[in-house]
């Protein structure tokens, strides 16, 4: 890697928000310095390796990848940190009274398909 090998500590897994508590109270408690990632990338730092050597890696994305609430009328969704927009997509399309022209992305453009038969 540019800037040389940094290797972490270890790698925790956490499945909930109470896991992360007790990794983030024990990490304060002996100074052991966290780096969080989750689905995504974060290429300034490195994509998902640590930034420093002897970080410990909170993979939030690995476990904790449920969709909590949909709220349809307000137009959001409360997600963990795991959560792809495809994972909300995917739990919008299954709607069967889903219509076209309100299924868009996070640009106003339509994410439903038309059919070949139109």
């Amino acid at each position: 890697m540019p800037g040389g090998d940094r290797k972490p500590a270890g790698v925790v897994y956490p499945a909930s928000t109470a896991d992360v508590q007790i990794i983030v109270r024990a990490a304060n408690a002996h100074s052991v310095p966290l780096y969080p990632i989750s689905t995504g990338n974060n290429i300034g730092l490195g994509s998902r390796s640590a930034s420093r050597a002897g970080q410990v890696i909170v993979d939030l994305g690995h476990a904790m990848n449920r969709i909590i609430d949909v709220d349809e009328r307000l137009g959001f969704a409360i997600v963990e940190p795991g959560v792809t927009y495809r994972d909300v997509e995917v739990r919008w399309h299954a709607r069967a009274d889903v219509k076209a022209e309100e299924a868009i992305d996070a640009h106003g453009r339509p994410i439903l398909e038309e059919d070949d038969d139109e």
